[in-house]
């Protein structure tokens, strides 16, 4: 409704111009004078709002707006990519509520706003809308090329039309080959591949697709051509190494078939270009110069040739020659014989490498069970494994039941040795239950050793890191102490005398000697200990009586032993003082001058007191001291002292335990009595008790190499005299 109307009229030729105010806004019309009226705002329109978009395609997006105004001549659509730099992209007439924009590209985010314009100008513009075109399958190449650059090299060319790949796959086929083989992939916005896989005189066909996550493009046409000439296929695999100082070996593979030889190419580090050192004759693949010198570098190519051309040349090998020879040689490491029980992880062998000429990497690793009693069985899972000085495990290897033989190979580098320099590995294993499946007995030597004859890339070698030479170790097998696997065994301890102890007094009974023994891993039984006794005197000897050694459950030797404390077995005493060497009255035992030991392990000249823990009479039946898992005994020799002769100096009587030097020549585990027979028999004991003083004499053993017992103390008493 017009509630109010300003007219005024003004007559220009053919044209009236009204104007009028209608409902407080102006208008005006045109006409001509004798034509119709034509009503045009003089105001800018609405502003539209509520604009949308989103895509149609991966190349289509839709816009969709409210129209505010009645008054617009149309619409201007704005978009940008980056959400600021705005760009006009379309003009829709009035009335307009929706666009399609037709020009976008895939997986890219854009931006819009539109306004409303007429005669009077632009409306503000609306909000902004921001969204994402989806992905899409890339659109294929076109114009694909071939060209053969050189008889054994094809490149081929392509025109990327898309702008969402993530690669182009290539795929080719060889005539007579019924279908194409994808050869590479390769990156996005790259169009160009070199094929260096091909072969003179043959033919080949080609073809390429885009691709992306979603898919690939369809392939392009296939373009396809044959390669020229004779020129041979170039040799690969260029390895070389220095054989010495001043020799060096040069291998390749041999690809071709119509070579008239190879051509090996040298730069030395004083020299600025390759030059030509041979040419070997067809189907030779090494090449041997002597004409290097130490501590050098020196780098080599080879490529094939024949009366058409050459091949490609290979890459360039960089080598530096050794300052001298290059030897590894092996030496045993420190693996002292030890007694250990089931579940133990413990060290088996060890041995050195030393390295000179340059630094080498030990790679192969051969080792071998290298005792009789030895069995594979006796390790868990019948494995172990090798570790570097600070502990680190490097390897490890199963031994063959049948060879009892095990193998391993190390990566480069993992145990490198310095030129001029040592390097100690050390062999582990973890300790088999005993019995079981294999029916394992106590007893048992595990001695695993070098194994010296086995070399080779099969066997014991090394790289050196310069040369690259394959390296065969000097030395010959190992001699390991080895492992003795026991249930359980004793750990014996010397304990010192008190200082009034030491004092040696005639026709009193004093005490010579003090030890301790420990059960480890289970009980064990003791069937005999010696001691050998011995003293100083200037002339004459002397006379000592009813030796006896007691056994107490307290390191004060104060309570005795449950079993050995009766009747004339009363404080603990073992063999009631009756008895030295099984069956000799002891009563009135010489002492002899001591000078040195004998082979058997006591003093020479003196008196071995062979104990054995019999109850009732002087026995050697195989009578056992039972000490229970973990628990500790604490001994005592004592002796009555029957005079002392005078001289010049104190008389000294000096007292020590016995261990044995070897196992008893029938083998580790013997009855009792036989190994009573053996001249290593000073400490005789059982790891298997029952609990019982008895045990069945089958499973005794002697002091060889029983913790502690080979470094007891020697433990001296001595006549106190009053100074003048």
């Amino acid at each position: 409704m017009i509630k109010k109307v300003f007219r005024n009229t003004v007559f220009i030729g053919l044209f009236t111009f009204v104007t009028l105010l209608i409902g407080g806004s102006l208008a005006a019309f045109t006409a001509p004078q004798n034509g119709t009226a034509q009503l045009f705002s003089a105001g800018t329109p609405a502003v539209p709002n509520k604009l949308q978009a989103g895509p149609l395609t991966a190349n289509q997006m839709v816009l969709k707006w409210s129209d505010n105004a009645d008054n617009e001549s149309g619409y201007r659509i704005e978009r940008s990519s980056d959400g600021e730099g705005f760009v006009q992209i379309a003009m829709v007439p009035a009335d307009s509520t929706e666009y399609e924009d037709s020009r976008v590209e895939p997986n890219k985010n854009y931006t819009y706003r539109i306004r409303a314009f007429n005669r009077s100008g632009n409306s503000e513009y609306s909000s902004h809308v921001t969204t994402s075109s989806p992905d899409a399958i890339p659109a294929a190449v076109s114009n694909v090329q071939v060209i053969a650059t050189e008889p054994t090299e094809i490149v081929v060319k392509w025109q990327d039309n898309s702008v969402n790949e993530k690669g182009f796959t290539i795929e080719r086929k060889k005539k007579g080959e019924t279908r194409f083989t994808e050869i590479t992939k390769t990156a996005a916005n790259i169009t160009q591949y070199i094929d260096k896989t091909v072969s003179a005189e043959s033919e080949y066909e080609y073809r390429i697709s885009a691709f992306n996550a979603l898919g690939r493009s369809v392939f392009s046409d296939v373009t396809g051509l044959t390669t020229g000439g004779d020129i041979p296929n170039p040799p690969t695999n260029l390895n070389v190494f220095a054989e010495s100082p001043t020799r060096v070996m040069a291998t390749w593979d041999d690809n071709a078939i119509n070579e008239a030889g190879y051509e090996v190419e040298r730069r030395a580090d004083n020299e600025e270009d390759f030059s030509k050192l041979t040419t070997t004759p067809p189907d030779v693949v090494f090449f041997r110069d002597n004409t290097v010198e130490g501590a050098r570098q020196y780098e080599y190519r080879v490529r094939a040739i024949n009366t058409i051309g050459t091949s490609r040349r290979t890459d360039a090998y960089t080598i530096i020659t050794p300052e001298e020879e290059t030897v590894v040689s092996i030496t045993a490491g420190e693996s002292g014989y030890r007694i250990a029980t089931p579940g133990e992880n413990e060290i088996l062998t060890k041995f050195s490498y030393t390295v000179t000429g340059e630094d080498a990497d030990i790679i192969g690793i051969a080792l071998q069970l290298s005792d009789e009693q030895s069995s594979v069985y006796d390790l868990v899972s019948q494995e172990i494994t090798l570790h570097k000085e600070n502990g680190t495990q490097i390897g490890s290897a199963i031994f063959d039941p049948e060879t009892k033989t095990a193998f391993t190979k190390l990566e480069k580098g993992v145990f490198r040795i310095e030129q001029n320099n040592a390097r100690t590995l050390t062999v582990r294993g973890i300790i088999a239950d005993r019995g079981g499946e294999y029916n394992l007995p106590s007893g048992n030597l595990i001695r695993v050793d070098y194994d010296g004859d086995k070399t080779g890339e099969d066997g014991n070698h090394a790289i050196g890191v310069t040369s690259g030479k394959i390296i065969n170790p000097i030395g010959n097998d190992t001699k390991s102490e080895g492992i003795r696997v026991m249930s359980a065994y004793p750990l014996v301890q010397y304990v010192p005398l008190k200082s009034n102890e030491t004092i040696l007094q005639a026709g009193t009974k004093r005490v010579l000697y003090k030890a301790k023994i420990t059960a480890i891993g289970g009980g064990i039984a003791i069937h005999k200990t010696t001691f050998s006794i011995s003293k100083e005197t200037e002339n004459g000897s002397g006379k000592t009586s009813e030796f006896a050694l007691s056994v107490f459950q307290n390191p004060d030797f104060t309570i005795p032993d449950i079993v050995f404390n009766e009747g004339q077995n009363l404080g603990g005493i073992v063999n009631a003082g009756r008895c030295y060497n099984g069956t000799k009255d002891n009563k009135e035992t010489p002492l002899l001058d001591s000078d040195g030991r004998n082979a058997k392990g006591s003093f020479e000249n003196s008196v071995a007191i062979e104990v054995y823990p019999d109850l009732t009479a002087c026995s050697k039946e195989p009578t056992v001291l039972v000490i229970s898992k973990g628990q500790t005994r604490w001994f005592k020799v004592t002796a009555t002292i029957g005079n002392i002769e005078s001289g010049d100096k104190p008389q000294s009587i000096h007292t020590q335990m016995e261990g044995d030097s070897l196992y008893p020549e029938g083998g580790s585990i013997w009855r009792a009595g036989d190994v009573d027979l053996d001249n290593n028999d000073n400490f005789i004991w059982s790891p298997a008790t029952l609990g019982k003083p008895k045990v069945i004499d089958k499973d005794f053993t002697n002091g060889f190499m029983v913790p502690g017992l080979s470094s007891m103390a020697s433990e001296t008493v001595t006549e106190q005299r009053e100074t003048e």
